[in-house]
C-alpha cells in the first residue's frame, strides 16, 4: 500500500513498538474471526502465560460489553491524555446518553529482567486517566473499562492498588494534585489545590481520613475530627477526588507479561511474513498519522456515530457534532 510519510509526526516514531504490535494483536483478536489462541500442552511457558492473560482481557471485555467483537467494536489509534489512551475501542449504547469505551495504555520497559512497580509507570497511567475528560464525563455511568498492558512483570506492590491500600491512595492523592495544579485546559476546580497534610505527626489522622472517605459517604464522615488539618472544603474537595481514583481502580485491569517476542511470533505466523509486515506498516502509521479528515470526508462519518464522546479538549471540551475536521484519533478499518 501506498503511504504518504510527509503527513506523520516523525517525533513519535521511535518509541512506540510495543504499542503498534499490541494494537495490531488486538485488532486481529477481536476483529478477525479466524485468529484463534493455540491451546496445547507443547506451548513455551512465554505463550502459556501470554494466552492466559490475553484470554482474561477478551474476557473482561465481553462481561462487560460485547460478544460479537468483530461486528461491534471500532479500534482508534493515537493518543493525547485528555481524552483518549494509546488503544481505544469505542461501541454505541442505546441509552442516548453515552458511549462505550474501553481505554488501553500500553506501558514497556525494556532491560533485560525489568520489573514495573506501581510508583513509575502504573502511577502514571492511573494519574493520566484520571484527568481523561471521557472518564469524567460519564465516569458514574459505568460504560468504560480501563486496561494497562505490560511487556515485563510487576512489582508485588502493584497489588496494593486493587486492594485500595491507603498508603498508595496517599501517594497518588498527592501526585495528582501537583499535576493538576499545573493544568491549563483540563484543570478540575474540584480538586484540591494543596498537597496532604501528611507530616509523620499528622500521618495517622491523614490515614483515618483516607480510610474513611474510602469506605462512607460524605454525610457520614465527622468533619470536625479532621478540621484541624483540613477545612471542610478541602475535605468535600478530597473525597470528590478519592471516589474519582476508586472508580478508575474498580475498572482498572492490568495485563502483565505480554512479551514483544511474543506479539510478533503470533502476527507473523497468522499473517504470514509479506502480510503481517503490510499491516504492520499501516498500524505504524495510523499510530502517528495526523493528516486532517474534514466533515465533509468519508471517513468523517465513523466519528459520527459516537455523538456523546469527547474528541477534542481545546477551547471547551468539544464532541463530534461540534468539530468541523480532526487530526488526531483514526479508526483502523477492515484490512
Amino acid at each position: 500500500m501506498e503511504i504518504d510519510y510527509s503527513e506523520i509526526d516523525h517525533w513519535k516514531w521511535w518509541g512506540y513498538i510495543f504499542q503498534w504490535l499490541l494494537s495490531l494483536f488486538i485488532f486481529t483478536l477481536l476483529k478477525n474471526n479466524k485468529y484463534k489462541l493455540v491451546k496445547s500442552k507443547l506451548l513455551s511457558e512465554d505463550l502459556k502465560i501470554f494466552s492466559k492473560n490475553i484470554l482474561r482481557f477478551r474476557d473482561v471485555c465481553s462481561k462487560r460489553f460485547w460478544d460479537n467483537f468483530h461486528t461491534k467494536i471500532d479500534i482508534m489509534l493515537e493518543w493525547e491524555e485528555l481524552c483518549f489512551e494509546d488503544i481505544n475501542l469505542l461501541s454505541g449504547n442505546n441509552s442516548g446518553k453515552f458511549d462505550n469505551l474501553i481505554f488501553i495504555q500500553a506501558k514497556t520497559k525494556w532491560w533485560k529482567d525489568s520489573t514495573i512497580t506501581k510508583n513509575d509507570w502504573i502511577f502514571k497511567a492511573i494519574r493520566n486517566f484520571v484527568q481523561n475528560i471521557n472518564f469524567q464525563k460519564d465516569k458514574n455511568d459505568n460504560n468504560y473499562l480501563f486496561f494497562i498492558f505490560t511487556n515485563s512483570k510487576l512489582s508485588e506492590s502493584i497489588d496494593s492498588i486493587k486492594t485500595h491500600n491507603v498508603i498508595f491512595y496517599i501517594s497518588i492523592v498527592d501526585d495528582i494534585i501537583k499535576d493538576n495544579n499545573k493544568r491549563k485546559q483540563s484543570k478540575n476546580l474540584s480538586y484540591p489545590d494543596k498537597t496532604l497534610n501528611n507530616i509523620w505527626i499528622n500521618s495517622n489522622k491523614t490515614e483515618k481520613l483516607l480510610l474513611e472517605i474510602l469506605y462512607k459517604k460524605i454525610g457520614e464522615i465527622n468533619l470536625n475530627e479532621f478540621t484541624d488539618l483540613y477545612s471542610e472544603e478541602y475535605i468535600k474537595n478530597l473525597y470528590l477526588l478519592v471516589k474519582d481514583l476508586q472508580m478508575v481502580v474498580n475498572n482498572l485491569v492490568i495485563i502483565k507479561s505480554i512479551k514483544l517476542q511474543t506479539l510478533y511470533k503470533e502476527m507473523s505466523s497468522f499473517y504470514w511474513i509479506p502480510k503481517y509486515r503490510e499491516l504492520k506498516e499501516t498500524f505504524e502509521y495510523l499510530s502517528i498519522d495526523k493528516h486532517v479528515i474534514h466533515k465533509e470526508d468519508s471517513k468523517f462519518d465513523k466519528y459520527t456515530n459516537y455523538p456523546y464522546t469527547y474528541f477534542i479538549a481545546k477551547d471547551w471540551w468539544k464532541c463530534i457534532s461540534d468539530i468541523v475536521s480532526i487530526s488526531k484519533w483514526k479508526f483502523v478499518d477492515k484490512l
